[in-house]
């Protein structure tokens, strides 16, 4: 009996060094790289989500979870990454399915550009490192790798980090344990205007560029996990300076949703509605910075209340005990002109 008791007592030490060793070797994304933060603090959600936006960085530049909450008292968080491909998008709406049920998905086809073979490790270390482990994490991780990856690497992501113990920085340490909250419901905040040098030029592709049927597939796999879930979807591509668009992308989109009853809405042609202005809204050709991002989430919220009857949660005393607290440090942040980091695909 006693040495059976050492037994465990040996292999449970063994799995508490090998967690803390990986939770020290594992980038910690609070002082620098923070878009990695946006998988993780999701999970930390504890209200009801109605609303999840899907898509790259121009969706965690651009969509204002607080500003849709604070003018109309929705619950909405953005799940999107720097570079994040319609494979890890699928998995983050399937993912949000699972665990939350929202009333709408709300995904930006912006990054349908990216062709077949387009692989960032770094970004799909953001998007997945921190995901929950389930089937869709799975399926995503051998989707996207290429061949110089390896599955196991995600499964324990110590043996892809573990050389980096000769750059361990005092951050490392400081947040092994504990790390604070730096996103707002996965938004990050920027108040540069470069976008002023910009050249307006929104369908900068060669029309021969399509979106590949790989992708249209993995449209397909969202339709179909939103529809036998009952939730809505909504296509949107957001307005931006420059884009890396054409028309045939855009009327495969036109023609795949009308196809499959689903709205799609593209803002290139919005900016004077929505009042965005490109000398004072944007950081660079794609990404609003955080003014620009108050603008068109209050815009795109009008659209999602009256189309979708997204409810208004301020009367909830639950969701508006953490939502006002989550308001405050937002509007604290703002007011201050506090920026998250630099964000670019």
């Amino acid at each position: 009996m006693k040495k059976t008791i050492n037994i465990i007592v040996k292999i449970i030490s063994v799995l508490i060094a090998f967690s803390l060793l990986t939770m020290l070797f594992m980038p910690k994304y609070i002082e620098k790289n923070t878009d990695g933060r946006i998988t993780a603090e999701y999970y930390r959600e504890k209200t009801p989500i109605d609303v999840i936006i899907a898509g790259s960085s121009i969706v965690h530049a651009g969509v204002s979870p607080m500003t849709m909450y604070r003018e109309y008292g929705i619950s909405a968080y953005d799940r999107s990454n720097s570079s994040q491909v319609v494979p890890i998008s699928y998995a983050m709406i399937m993912d949000s399915i699972k665990r939350n049920k929202p009333r709408l998905v709300v995904m930006d086809v912006g990054f349908l550009y990216q062709s077949d073979d387009y692989v960032d490790e770094g970004s799909s270390r953001k998007s997945m490192d921190s995901f929950k482990w389930s089937k869709y994490k799975s399926e995503c991780i051998k989707d996207i790798m290429d061949e110089s990856e390896s599955y196991i690497d995600y499964v324990f992501p110590i043996l892809r980090f573990h050389s980096r113990w000769n750059d361990l920085k005092t951050e490392d340490i400081k947040y092994l344990l504990y790390k604070p909250t730096i996103t707002y419901n996965g938004q990050l905040l920027q108040f540069g205007t470069d976008g002023k040098n910009a050249e307006f030029n929104q369908r900068m592709l060669n029309e021969s560029v399509k979106a590949t049927d790989r992708t249209m597939n993995y449209l397909e796999k969202i339709n179909k996990g939103c529809k036998d879930n009952g939730v809505n979807l909504l296509f949107i591509k957001m307005p931006v300076i420059e884009g890396n668009w054409n028309n045939t992308i855009d009327n495969q989109i036109v023609e795949f949703s009308k196809a499959n009853n689903i709205n799609y809405i593209n803002f290139e042609n919005d900016f004077e509605k929505i009042g965005l202005d490109k000398n004072t809204d944007f950081v660079d050709g794609q990404h609003m910075n955080s003014y620009g991002a108050e603008k068109f989430s209050k815009y795109l919220s009008e659209i999602l209340v009256s189309e979708y009857d997204i409810k208004d949660n301020r009367s909830d005393v639950k969701i508006k005990a953490v939502f006002d607290e989550k308001l405050s440090r937002y509007e604290e942040a703002m007011k201050e002109q506090r920026p998250t980091e630099p964000v670019s695909d």
